[in-house]
């Protein structure tokens, strides 16, 4: 079994990242879907263990990161982004389409703020929302991911209170 911490969209916040690693507990790897994708570096220092990062449209396109990570993990196939090239703020035609045609079997993205678990045509689509500035009403979030065997499954994590800004 493997067990993957999502988080995204931290916007330099370190409080909000120590709080999520705190509710992720024990992972194998932990994935940072964008927007101040050099957090990483303090989540590495944090939990010592692998951690995977793209760029978002906020990291000023930082050659540092790559715009999305195509791997295979746990048996599964993943498709990693920010999303805001996919355009995810409309809806999740487009990161599907790109998912597919890289027969990825799992979507990993961020951007909207907003936490999602969606499966259509054989993607599982995650989004763990934002750890430090969730959309309008919303708690703060990350995700875990597990992998077992074959089978996946993901779940939303609530951070602290309410501190929406948009």
């Amino acid at each position: 079994m493997m067990r993957i911490g999502l988080v995204s969209d931290s916007h330099g916040s370190r409080e909000a990242l120590e709080r999520a690693l705190k509710a992720l507990g024990s992972c194998d790897l932990i994935i940072h879907a964008g927007d101040y994708a050099s957090d990483a570096d303090f989540i590495r220092e944090q939990v010592g263990v692998p951690v995977m990062v793209v760029r978002g449209n906020c990291d000023f396109y930082d050659e540092r990161y790559p715009d999305f990570i195509d791997t295979k993990l746990g048996g599964h196939h993943f498709f990693i982004t920010h999303g805001n090239r996919q355009y995810v703020k409309m809806d999740l035609d487009d990161l599907l389409i790109e998912a597919k045609a890289r027969e990825a079997d799992i979507a990993v993205f961020g951007h909207t703020h907003i936490p999602t678990i969606q499966e259509e045509d054989g993607v599982l689509m995650v989004n763990p929302g934002s750890v430090y500035l969730p959309h309008s009403g919303q708690y703060p979030t990350c995700a875990v991911l597990t992998l077992d065997g074959g089978k996946r499954s993901a779940e939303i994590i609530q951070l602290g209170a309410k501190k929406g800004i948009y």
